[in-house]
């Protein structure tokens, strides 16, 4: 049962780790009226912000929170070091913030849902 709860919280916690900011509601229209590409493919995805009952962990299980966190944020870094190796280069080119968002979603200039 303890095995569990501390997989439990360590998901948790690499989940709230991965999440980003929000590109937030319905995609911009452009000047014709409707939304540019960027901004329908935005609007798939919904941020979400993820919550846990933290209380049945210990003082000890809390304090160890901020270090799955960290361990989570290392191996985002590391993800993106495999999948597309010039990670800040790329987002150093692109000027657009909702192209850069996408980007940053999808770890990449690839699309991973199409």
């Amino acid at each position: 049962m303890r095995w569990c709860r501390w997989a439990t919280v360590a998901g948790a916690g690499f989940l709230m780790a991965c999440q980003g900011g929000s590109a937030g509601g319905a995609p911009m229209a452009e000047e014709g009226g409707t939304a540019s590409p960027v901004a329908q493919k935005l609007a798939q995805y919904t941020p979400v912000r993820l919550t846990a009952d933290l209380s049945g962990l210990s003082d000890k299980e809390r304090r160890m929170l901020p270090l799955l966190i960290q361990a989570a944020q290392e191996m985002d870094t590391i993800f993106w070091q495999q999948v597309y190796s010039a990670r800040d280069s790329l987002l150093g080119a692109i000027g657009d913030a909702g192209t850069r968002r996408y980007v940053v979603i999808n770890y990449g200039p690839w699309d991973r849902l199409d």
